[in-house]
């Protein structure tokens, strides 16, 4: 463990065999993950395990198997708005890289502009602070350009935070402009910027429970005019520029289909307390008195996530898991537990039956929203 500008960096190593990928394209192929996995680097495969449900194991046991470790590792490093990577050497063994931001820490930062906005990144990250030649930029598929021996990602920054395209921002008709060579745990790039404002002590801030899913950034800092400044997840942000995606800064918020949700529960007051929080977010929500109700209505009704009582007349929660398994229609859509049952036993058997997460009454509301929203993308 080590601390690496504005982020403890863990790494943990071993010295197995490695990660398998003709396993991983096999598990890959088997859930129907594309017909471009021949094409994907080692990269990329790597990157399959910390999808949820992924387990190149044949056969479950008590431990292993139903592919809930690595989401669940990723997705709360994710929370912090940090970031996990792997790098693994055949038959030699793995490295898992673990970046988390310290929310609140004194660094050294350099400030820019990029489309008319101040931006700030740890110093540290930064390795060198060129002026280069645009014809110097090639690539087909992904800009990349060669500093010194070396050839790189090339980021335009203006583009991939959503300020401006790439023909329209001050970077594509300047003659000689500045571009900052990164240096971020295990990744290497440059990225394009407008102007220099030079070194500042910072203190980071975090950007709270409200902004935590904000892509890109990792906290702000506040100046000393009353300005608050981003300040820059330059990782996640080359994660998005090689994925052709941008993340919007000055954009107003995207429409997008709200997530539908199936409370079935015998109790009316359960049901309608579960409802409220979830109508609260925006969602549709719809409610089933127990399993066989549920199962009545998902033949007209698919959700993307059902939350089940386990207690219930008719069909119970088990009894339901085991009957929405047998139907390939809807046995994919996760199912989220939610009984006063606190015995291990209890929570063992639901996950062997399919079930997703497990929340036991009384709950934290947003731990609750948290889980909904990790095991619904």
């Amino acid at each position: 463990a080590s601390r690496e500008g504005n982020q403890v960096v863990i790494r943990i190593s071993d010295d197995g065999a490695g990660l398998n990928f003709d396993a991983i394209k096999a598990t890959a192929r088997k859930a129907g993950f594309g017909d471009d996995l021949d094409g994907m680097n080692e990269d990329d495969l790597a990157n399959l395990i910390f999808r949820p449900g992924f387990s190149t194991r044949g056969k479950i046991t008590e431990v292993s198997g139903r592919g809930v470790g690595m989401d669940v590792v990723k997705g709360n490093i994710q929370e912090l708005k940090g970031n996990v990577n792997v790098t693994t050497w055949p038959e030699k063994g793995s490295c898992f890289t673990i970046g988390i931001p310290l929310t609140l820490a004194a660094i050294r930062a350099l400030l820019f502009t990029v489309g008319g906005q101040t931006f700030a990144i740890s110093l540290n990250e930064v390795d060198e602070i060129l002026r280069i030649d645009p014809e110097s930029i090639s690539g087909e598929l992904e800009d990349v350009i060669q500093v010194k021996d070396e050839i790189m990602p090339f980021l335009h920054l203006a583009e991939v935070l959503g300020i401006a395209k790439r023909e329209n921002t001050s970077f594509a008709t300047a003659s000689n402009p500045i571009v900052l060579v990164i240096k971020s745990g295990e990744y290497r790039g440059v990225a394009a910027i407008d102007d220099l404002l030079g070194q500042r002590e910072i203190v980071i801030k975090s950007t709270g429970v409200h902004l935590r899913y904000v892509k890109g950034i990792s906290g702000a800092t506040i100046m000393g005019d009353g300005s608050v400044i981003p300040i820059l997840n330059i990782q996640e942000l080359m994660r998005a520029g090689r994925s052709d995606t941008t993340i919007s800064i000055d954009q107003g918020p995207v429409q997008e289909k709200p997530l539908s949700i199936m409370v079935v529960d015998d109790s009316v007051s359960i049901r309608q307390v579960v409802a409220r929080l979830m109508s609260e977010q925006g969602w549709e929500v719809q409610t089933a008195k127990d399993g066989i109700d549920a199962l009545e209505r998902l033949r007209d009704y698919q959700p993307d996530l059902i939350v089940l009582d386990v207690e219930m007349p008719r069909m119970n929660g088990y009894e339901f898991l085991s009957a929405k398994g047998s139907e390939s229609s809807y046995k994919n859509i996760p199912v989220v537990m939610l009984t006063s049952r606190t015995a291990t036993k209890h929570r063992d058997k639901a996950i062997g039956l399919g079930a997703k997460g497990f929340i036991v009454k009384p709950y934290n509301d947003d731990e609750f929203i948290d889980l909904v929203l990790k095991l619904t993308g």
